[in-house]
């Protein structure tokens, strides 16, 4: 499965992942590969992302998360890395 992440200044993250872990508006939500078709907004939280080279924390504030042939694509206006 792929991960983007992406804000208006920059693309933060592009990979091959194992599983996403989104802050969704109304809760965390995992994603693994074979995933149905989502688009959700996001809250404030930790977006976390595995992959076979260890683990990614960001913190963000909103945005949207789109899922769709194993592409998770995350877009939001503030990140930091943890």
């Amino acid at each position: 499965m792929k991960c983007k992440v992406v804000t208006p200044n920059k693309l933060v993250f592009d990979g091959e992942v194992k599983y996403v872990v989104i802050p969704a508006f109304k809760g965390g939500m995992g994603i693994l590969p074979g995933h149905a078709p989502i688009v959700t907004t996001l809250g404030k939280g930790l977006l976390q992302i595995e992959t076979s080279s260890g683990n990614k924390t960001f913190n963000i504030e909103g945005g949207l998360a789109e899922v769709r042939n194993n592409i998770v694509s995350v877009l939001t206006n503030k990140i930091d890395e943890e």
